[in-house]
């Protein structure tokens, strides 16, 4: 029964992102009727065939220079970062394989709004279903506020108002960076509901990559890495602890949301709050397994800090690579 209604919600949440996606690009009039599915700006676009091209400058010959472009280091080249056609890349190699010419960018648009409305939506209900022992009450009270979370975030009236304006490329980018910040605060409401160290890591790999978008993600992902840590951390150390100390309600699988420090939330049960941290050996003593918990949990932090610095790490020399300075956006050229 309770699969059934996971498959029930999971459908539905995926629905609802699909709708939300197409609707939104149909409702603001980016594809105004059948056959116009493509953007005005080709910038993007461009960038998207040197990169098929395995090259990083859109051309290298000066009279492609226009308006928005800068040239450096021997190449033309576009300031609104690699994050967007990065991830249109997929989309037009699919297209190249079955015969087209390219794939319409307004769908991939709809596609990363679907996208980012699914994990808005999975991540919301995720925390929703961890309050189902919380007295009714209290859930139908939780649950306007989540639903309030939700429609903000994804209803957001600036962002709204940016798809009906002229929608050229710094709109189109900025529209990329927000639905990117809303991936980033949908991993820390996962994380906060089930503090598993895959989605701890896979967190600070996405605050990584974000200033491939834009620049300003790079101090939101900063920010955000610190927040998961402060986060998962005290969660994963009570696991850590409980596995040290055993108790009969843990060992039972009944931790609930006064157990141990009252981290572990309600909807926590002992299988998925043991995937916060990597088990220790029950035949340790439990000094040497809280030593060892220790150990595992800096080795996590310290592979979320790696995944981080690795897309920083791929900002800086592909910056480097196009305009001489792995701190130069293209900006000031």
């Amino acid at each position: 029964m309770r699969a059934g209604t996971n498959a029930l919600r999971y459908w539905v949440v995926s629905y609802s992102a699909m709708v939300y996606g197409l609707g939104l690009v149909l409702s603001a009039g980016l594809i105004p009727e059948w056959g116009r599915w493509f953007s005005c700006n080709v910038h993007y676009r461009l960038q998207v065939q040197a990169l098929l091209r395995g090259q990083l400058a859109l051309s290298h010959d000066p009279a492609a220079l226009t308006h928005d472009l800068a040239w450096s280091e021997g190449g033309v080249h576009q300031g609104w970062g690699l994050g967007v056609p990065l991830w249109r890349l997929p989309f037009e190699l699919a297209a190249r394989l079955v015969g087209a010419p390219a794939f319409p960018d307004m769908l991939v648009l709809a596609a990363a709004l679907g996208l980012a409305a699914w994990v808005v939506l999975s991540a919301f209900q995720l925390y929703a279903s961890s309050e189902e022992s919380l007295p009714k009450g209290v859930r139908l009270a939780l649950g306007v506020c989540e639903a309030g979370a939700v429609g903000l975030l994804l209803l957001f009236p600036p962002f709204l108002n940016l798809f009906s304006s002229r929608f050229e490329i710094y709109e189109e980018a900025i529209a990329y960076e927000y639905l990117v910040g809303l991936g980033l605060i949908s991993g820390l409401v996962a994380l906060t509901t089930r503090p598993e160290v895959s989605r701890y890591w896979g967190l600070c790999a996405l605050a990584g990559l974000g200033g491939l978008v834009r620049p300003t993600l790079v101090f939101h992902g900063m920010a955000m890495v610190v927040v998961a840590t402060l986060v998962w951390w005290p969660r994963a150390r009570q696991v850590s602890n409980l596995s040290a100390h055993p108790q009969p309600d843990a060992t039972a699988g009944s931790v609930g949301p006064m157990s141990g420090a009252g981290l572990l939330g309600p909807g926590d049960d002992a299988a998925s709050a043991a995937r916060s941290v990597p088990s220790v050996s029950a035949s340790a003593g439990p000094r040497l397994q809280r030593w060892a918990g220790g150990r595992r949990l800096l080795g996590s932090v310290a592979i979320g800090l790696m995944l981080f610095g690795a897309g920083g790490g791929l900002l800086y020399v592909t910056n480097l690579l196009r305009f001489g300075s792995g701190f130069e956006f293209g900006h000031k050229l």
